[in-house]
């Protein structure tokens, strides 16, 4: 009994299973309007208000997915294209439940059309679940509607495969074009700093060439000057040549002269003033004034002409350097010369003032001859009727005053020793003139001399590689500077 009962309702699912696909497939192309699905509780008919074949022929031809759920979430209709979506038959796909092919997250938003009271639409990207497990990306349109007074789903899925392999390549070609658009822009920045860099190179390169051009147009300035100044050079050598020629030629006219002054001169002198003291003794008493005053001439022109005669002697022998430089103590040079003018300084009741003088390196002949002359001038030169007053003293010069004379070593010790006076003095206009040989300031009837003494001094102070100037007032006196060396070494 249980087998015949069992196979009767075997029979019975055969023939609901062979209706439903007939059902199907009438849906399908059209030939019915209404779907009946029964289950445990009720039996439930589903029909269209409209027999539109046309309509149905296109979903079943369309590319995209169609569905059409119950409000259980049966799968009322599906089209070819969703059963190849899901891999599986069209059989098995009606009739089962949507969350078998939905993820979760996708199956909660379907879900909430169910919950919603008026008609809405949703479109968004979901995932849907193929047979093999394989999750396929679709884009879901779905719109909620009452047919027949039963509320239905329909959906419309569409393919993202493609479209998401596309999105990834132009996604992975976004990202290669933003790398490639930042290594563009870092390369763009780059070629401008380098540009800048260029910029100022070349300007830098442009600074440096008007540098470069402005040292050339100076060096060949400098070339020209040199040019000029080795032009210069060779003549001054040559004129120097020239001069030491002539030099050779008037020392040796000067050893002549020295050599007649010293033999040939002084002979007719003492004669010429023998003979007019001999005239003068003898015949005194025959001789009118007049030949008297004549001979007196003569007798004084030839002592003139010896004492001329011998400082041009003593002259000349300042201009040869042969002596030696010794060790001199300037005190007993100064005691030799005021001793020499002993008589003349008690007659003028003058007075002379000095410190304790320092020992250099001098030929002493020569100090001694600089120093008689410069005393002999402030003795000679003094006021009338007020007695002489000479000071000498001495201190050591320093760097800065050694640097103001041009003719002085910057390696040397220098003490410079003044002698002043309380004399006649000058005007100092004629302060360089004086040291000249023969130059005179005064007549020669008022103060006796040749004018070379001066001279000689500046020529003992030049032997000894020092200087000596004059610092002087008209009526007031004159002060004499003697810069010396203390080592000649």
């Amino acid at each position: 009994m249980e087998i015949q009962r069992l196979q009767q309702e075997n029979a019975i699912l055969q023939q609901q299973l062979r209706e439903a696909k007939e059902s199907i497939d009438a849906i399908r192309t059209g030939a019915i309007d209404a779907l009946v699905i029964a289950d445990q509780k009720d039996i439930k008919v589903l029909s269209e208000t409209t027999a539109d074949k046309t309509y149905r022929i296109l979903i079943e031809k369309m590319h995209e997915g169609a569905v059409t759920l119950g409000e259980d979430g049966t799968i009322l209709y599906c089209n070819f294209h969703f059963a190849k979506m899901v891999n599986l038959p069209l059989q098995k796909v009606i009739g089962t439940n949507y969350k078998n092919f939905i993820d979760e997250t996708s199956n909660k938003r379907i879900g909430n059309l169910f919950n919603q009271e008026a008609e809405s639409a949703l479109k968004e990207e979901v995932c849907i679940l193929a047979a093999d497990g394989k999750e396929i990306p679709v884009l879901m349109t779905a719109n909620t509607f009452s047919l027949n007074n039963v509320f239905v789903l329909s959906i419309i899925l569409t393919d993202l495969t493609i479209q998401k392999k596309d999105q990834k390549k132009l996604k992975l070609k976004t990202r290669q074009l933003e790398h490639k658009n930042i290594e563009l822009e870092n390369a763009y920045k780059e070629l401008v700093f380098q540009s800048e860099e260029k910029e100022k190179r070349a300007a830098e390169l442009v600074n440096c060439n008007k540098e470069l051009v402005l040292q050339s147009e100076e060096r060949e300035k400098r070339a020209a000057e040199l040019n000029m100044a080795n032009k210069e050079l060779v003549f001054q050598n040559e004129e120097k040549e020239k001069r030491a020629v002539d030099l050779m030629i008037a020392n040796k006219e000067l050893e002549s002269f020295t050599y007649v002054a010293s033999h040939d001169l002084q002979e007719p002198l003492r004669k010429i003033q023998t003979f007019a003291e001999r005239l003068q003794n003898r015949n005194k008493e025959l001789l009118s004034e007049d030949v008297k005053t004549d001979l007196n001439k003569i007798s004084n022109a030839a002592d003139r002409m010896r004492i001329l005669i011998n400082d041009l002697l003593n002259y000349s022998q300042t201009v040869k350097q042969s002596h030696s430089f010794v060790e001199t103590d300037l005190n007993i040079i100064i005691a030799n010369v005021l001793m020499d003018f002993d008589l003349m300084i008690a007659q003028k009741n003058a007075v002379v003032n000095k410190n304790v003088l320092p020992i250099i390196e001098a030929i002493p002949l020569q100090i001694n001859q600089l120093f008689f002359n410069l005393i002999a001038n402030a003795l000679k030169f003094s006021k009338k009727d007020v007695p002489p007053v000479i000071d000498i003293t001495w201190n050591k010069l320093d760097k800065l005053q050694v640097d103001q004379h041009e003719n002085l070593a910057q390696d040397k010790e220098y003490l410079e020793f003044i002698i002043k006076d309380n004399g006649i003095g000058f005007n100092q206009q004629y302060a360089e003139q004086i040291f000249t040989i023969f130059q005179r300031l005064n007549g020669r009837t008022q103060y006796a001399g040749t004018g070379i003494g001066l001279a000689m001094c500046r020529k003992i102070a030049l032997n000894h590689n020092g200087a000596i100037y004059v610092e002087a007032k008209e009526k007031e006196g004159a002060v004499f500077h003697v810069i010396l060396p203390v080592k000649q070494g």
